[in-house]
């Protein structure tokens, strides 16, 4: 054979069983791409204001001896065809969606990751198909990865297509406000390059993302500050004391206390830091048919319900604070499948109603106390059934439930 097993030495009854196929005389490559694919999570069209999104992520495994280096991700609605793709990354947009885990986030202001995937080797693309507001969206995609493979000195490339299934739009949860008023900026909100999207936790032998649609909520100055003076101290936050409430009418699964509270800017872990004290005191409620909500660093001995109490939406359980893996007082917010606030997979959720004010200069989302220092606050724009997104500012009012 001109060139050697992307498998390694395998028995030559065992190579010739996987180039087995019809069209296999017709084919230039060797044998079959040795990169899995999978998708653990399937994405739902979730609205944001004028378009919708598809986010799920690509993990793909080498069980090759070479390199294998991602050339193109290409999504196209299902079947292919001579459809034109919804979504193409390539170059360097391509190495920003991708991270190899364990090794860093690149534009995270970590150690950059590389898009070559070595024997045994695991690496994510993370994927954010951007959709009409209106019509009907795809039923199936088909990711078309393209890969550079083979030794050194005989690379090719060869493509692997892996499908996977949409979810109906009525799977996407449908939510109030977890707070009054406002205004509100989404802080590392919903996006794909946001620090909580790039966070896969490994439980029970399986990586999850709980936070891929989650929100750092911080309220802001009239001047579109998050603070007004001192920024060591909690209080001088508007965020600090706000109110936190139900979401709907639910049933509360989850209540921590006893975190004690950062210094603004100062300190920003608990001590010990563990997968419970990182989110600090919280409440998780139970909104029904697997899904449930989080509300993440709130103040200690603010809370104000109970394990299996019933509450109404809109109902306060308890105040905003700076609890846990937490430079300033905020809301962390966001839904997941599990009663587990990080052991579980981030669902799709969209707000009765909001104002959207503005928006917020973007910083790197997880440089340490970095948030947006100066927001714009203008003409309010109302938005129902939506999801707000990274760096805008939104207002909750009486019209938001």
């Amino acid at each position: 054979m001109s060139r050697r097993s992307p498998f390694g030495a395998l028995p030559l009854v065992a190579l010739l069983a996987a180039g087995a196929g019809p069209d296999i005389a017709a084919q230039s490559r060797p044998f079959p791409p040795p990169i899995a694919i999978q998708v653990f999570h399937r994405p739902a069209p979730l609205p944001a204001g004028p378009t919708r999104y598809l986010c799920y992520e690509l993990h793909l495994t080498s069980y090759g001896a070479d390199t294998a280096r991602i050339v193109r991700v290409e999504v196209f609605e299902a079947p292919i065809g001579n459809g034109t793709p919804l979504l193409v990354y390539g170059g360097n947009e391509l190495a920003a969606v991708t991270a190899r885990p364990g090794v860093g986030l690149r534009g995270l202001e970590r150690a950059p990751p590389t898009d070559v995937i070595g024997p045994g080797s695991h690496a994510m693309v993370y994927v954010w198909v951007p959709l009409p507001a209106a019509g009907p969206a795809p039923a199936r995609l088909v990711n078309r990865v393209t890969f550079e493979l083979g030794p050194n000195g005989n690379r090719y490339e060869d493509a692997v297509n892996a499908e996977v299934s949409v979810e109906p739009a009525t799977t996407v949860v449908r939510i109030g406000a977890p707070l009054k008023g406002g205004p509100w900026a989404v802080f590392n909100g919903p996006s794909n390059t946001s620090g909580h999207r790039r966070t896969p936790l490994v439980f029970d032998g399986r990586p999850a993302l709980a936070q891929r649609y989650a929100i750092d909520f911080v309220k802001l100055t009239p001047a579109g500050g998050s603070y007004a003076t001192d920024s060591t101290r909690n209080e001088n936050y508007p965020s600090y004391g706000q109110e936190v409430i139900a979401v709907a009418d639910a049933m509360v699964a989850t209540v921590f206390d006893g975190v004690k509270e950062n210094i603004a800017r100062t300190t920003f872990r608990p001590d010990p830091f563990t997968i419970r004290t990182a989110i600090g005191n919280h409440v998780i409620l139970d909104l029904g048919q697997g899904r449930f909500a989080l509300y993440a660093h709130l103040q200690p001995g603010s809370l104000r319900v109970r394990v299996g109490q019933r509450v109404r939406r809109g109902e306060i359980l308890g105040l905003l604070g700076n609890a846990g893996n937490s430079f300033l007082p905020h809301l962390h917010f966001h839904i997941v499948d599990r009663n587990l606030a990080l052991g579980a997979e981030g669902l799709p959720y969209v707000i009765d109603g909001f104002d959207l004010l503005g928006t917020c200069e973007p910083v790197a989302a997880d440089a340490i106390g970095r948030i947006p220092e100066q927001c714009t606050i203008g003409t309010a724009t109302r938005r129902t059934g939506s999801i707000p997104l990274r760096d805008q500012v939104v207002r909750f009012g009486p019209g938001s439930r």
